[in-house]
Order: C-alpha cells, then sequence, then structure tokens
C-alpha cells in the first residue's frame, strides 16, 4: 500500500504527511538528549533529514540514519 501510494501522489506528500504526524506528536519541537540538539520542526525529508531551528535561529539538518533518539520538547 504504501508503495502504490508513493507511485500516485510521490514521495513529497508522504514527507508532509510525516512531518505533520511529527509536529502532532512534538508540536514544540524534537529534542535528541544526546547531542543536545534540537528546536522547532521545520522539514522532514527521506533523503536529506529532519530540519529543525535552534536557539538562534538558524536550521540545522540531521540524515535519518544519524539520529539515534528524539524526543518532544514538553515545556
Amino acid at each position: 500500500a504504501l508503495l502504490t501510494r508513493i507511485k500516485r501522489t510521490g514521495l513529497q506528500t508522504l514527507e508532509e504527511d510525516y512531518l505533520y504526524w511529527l509536529r502532532r506528536w512534538a508540536p514544540l519541537g524534537v529534542y535528541n538528549p544526546k547531542t543536545q540538539e534540537g528546536g522547532p520542526l521545520i522539514e522532514f525529508s527521506f533523503s536529506e533529514g529532519l530540519t529543525w531551528a535552534n536557539d538562534n535561529g538558524h536550521t540545522a539538518t540531521r540524515p535519518l540514519g544519524l539520529i539515534s533518539t528524539l524526543e518532544a520538547i514538553t515545556h
């Protein structure tokens, strides 16, 4: 079903949906306790990774394979 959906609507739609669900899970953003990185979610891409804004307003993108742990920011 997933491959059929990708063929029908494209990978970008799936990435947008994934970002939507990540934002539902973590409306304030995400935090990696191992690297002390995180912030509000900006973009999700299967090829590029997950992008968030850090405290000083710059964006950071990490490849999905390098993100071992993520927690929702709760405060």
